[in-house]
């Protein structure tokens, strides 16, 4: 797949998971809850998206070849970065930390408690970038670190 099409394929479902979760009631925490079709929740797939996504994830199920589908969502935050000539640079994209390849959490144990996690779409391919404590670490789906930054926040007040 070209990298073009990976990054419009991903924010196209940024875009709509922001747009499904907004006007979507959420689904509680409830092992009935439905997100508007007939399908009741049950416990151990609501167990598994509120430990993913948590307990205000919206849920919908569908029928397909007689086999229930369960789709949760939540509202995403999406970050893009624009170049001064207006060019896409990156898009971020945040995702549960659970989320993230297996690869990606057994490259990372030794250094501490992933905190945030995002997938990262570049002209240069596709990575995570996930903070521990004050580290920003970007790495790809098969653990190699690409970067790594300390990160110092400066408080700065916006009320002069």
């Amino acid at each position: 797949m070209r990298l073009g099409t990976t990054r419009n394929l991903l924010l196209m479902l940024a875009i709509t998971a922001c747009a499904h979760s907004q006007t979507a009631g959420g689904g509680g925490a409830g092992g009935g809850q439905t997100g508007g079709n007939s399908a009741p929740v049950p416990a151990q797939v609501r167990k598994t998206i509120d430990a993913i996504l948590g307990p205000t994830a919206n849920v919908t199920s569908e029928q397909e070849g007689g086999v229930t589908t369960y789709e949760a969502a939540v509202q995403t935050k999406l970050e893009i970065e624009v170049g001064g000539a207006g060019e896409l640079q990156r898009t971020e994209v945040a995702l549960p930390v659970a989320a993230l390849p297996t690869a990606v959490t057994a490259a990372l144990a030794s250094k501490g408690t992933i905190g945030e996690a995002e997938v990262v779409v570049s002209p240069t391919g596709v990575a995570f970038e996930v903070e521990i404590g004050d580290d920003e670490i970007v790495i790809d789906a098969t653990g190699k670190i690409l970067e790594q930054h300390h990160e110092v926040d400066y408080k700065q007040d916006d009320h002069d």
